[in-house]
């Protein structure tokens, strides 16, 4: 909780001790255990859940072989991405022309992606992950939801 937190709260110091009270505070409750997760026998599992009763599961890992801490799921959707720097996540519904999209307002904001990953739900949609190696303003996260509607939940960190 603290290294999220750490990143994201911008109202004085995170640390180990005050991070799940800060937590609590903007509403978020986190668990996360470790587990043998496929072939990645030091996974870490955990659930987030939100002030508004949403919950969000991730299960990442520390990979020795290249020394990289990854995200491997996001709500059991598979997805391999090493967890460095700006990450925003989408969820939108599965159609053509959504990355595109996307990719466009990023790039009107003269932001370079490094890292572009889409996993389709089971309900016809999709979650979206965009790694940018530069700083990304709340402008470009508003912008994202004012011009693709179509978006249901955006979420930027810092790693």
């Amino acid at each position: 909780s603290k290294g999220l937190l750490s990143r994201v709260h911008r109202d004085g110091p995170v640390n180990f001790v005050n991070a799940p009270a800060l937590m609590k505070e903007i509403g978020i409750e986190a668990e996360a255990t470790r587990a043998k997760v496929g072939m990645i026998a030091n996974s870490v599992l955990a659930t987030a859940v939100f002030e508004n009763g949403t919950e969000l599961q991730l299960v990442g890992a520390h990979v020795d072989t290249n020394r990289s801490n990854r995200l491997l799921e996001i709500d059991r959707l598979p997805l391999d991405v090493a967890l460095k720097g700006w990450m925003l996540f989408l969820r939108y519904p599965d159609r053509p022309g959504m990355i595109g999209r996307v990719g466009t307002v990023i790039g009107r904001h003269g932001i370079n992606i490094s890292v572009f990953r889409v996993s389709p739900t089971e309900d016809a949609g999709a979650v979206m992950v965009v790694v940018m190696d530069v700083e990304v303003t709340d402008a470009m996260v508003d912008e994202l939801k004012r011009e693709i509607p179509e978006i249901t939940n955006v979420r930027l960190v810092l790693v």
